[in-house]
């Protein structure tokens, strides 16, 4: 069973995940460029932390900045 933390964890990395992939089939204006940069480092501090069992892959191959 999941717990509460991992539950909030997921829906983060789901949030930020779509957003990435959303931002990545647009034209980025500099706000959305900034909006990336700035998930794409939420990401790696997440994956930083321990989380590289929910974020198995190259972010920024994946989300390049």
């Amino acid at each position: 069973m999941k717990t509460t933390n991992d539950r909030l964890l997921l829906s983060l990395i789901e949030y930020i995940t779509t957003a990435l992939n959303e931002l990545n089939a647009l034209p980025l204006s500099d706000f959305d460029y900034g909006q990336k940069s700035a998930f794409v480092e939420c990401l790696e501090v997440l994956q930083s932390l321990g989380l590289r069992r929910l974020l198995d892959y190259d972010i920024e191959k994946r989300y390049p900045v």
